[in-house]
């Protein structure tokens, strides 16, 4: 309560953590993948705009260590070969991991823009022409 006024968090509380828009939130994201067919029911979409019936792809993820304390992630579809990065904050040991392996880089993603999740893009890039 602020001096004299009635305190929002009991109404706000209902709000987010009833059956509103928290709750929404959390189940898109507990929901197994073979249930996102339903997706466009929960958000409203027609269906014409979000149809996946089935999904079966063998994806692997490695665990990169970069600087002191920032990992990044090697992704690959084993069923297409498409290999991608989350976050590669250090191109050298994506680099490492990638000849490890016996790949080449596809794509490169980031979370967000700071230098501890963006500082290997332009080495990855200019290696192995990847998409960032």
């Amino acid at each position: 309560m602020i001096r004299g006024q009635p305190s929002m968090w009991p109404n706000m509380r209902k709000q987010w953590f009833g059956k509103n828009l928290l709750y929404g939130f959390g189940a898109l994201i507990v929901r197994p993948v073979k249930i996102l067919r339903g997706v466009n029911h929960l958000l409203g979409v027609p269906p014409f705009f979000c149809n996946i019936t089935c999904m079966t792809s063998s994806l692997q993820i490695e665990l990169v260590p970069c600087l002191q304390d920032n990992y990044a992630y090697l992704l690959h579809d084993a069923d297409t070969g498409t290999v991608g990065v989350v976050d590669p904050s250090e191109a050298v040991p994506v680099i490492n991991a990638l000849k490890r392996r016996n790949q080449n880089l596809t794509y490169i993603l980031n979370t967000h823009h700071h230098y501890d999740h963006t500082g290997g893009n332009m080495e990855l890039k200019a290696r192995y022409g990847a998409k960032v």
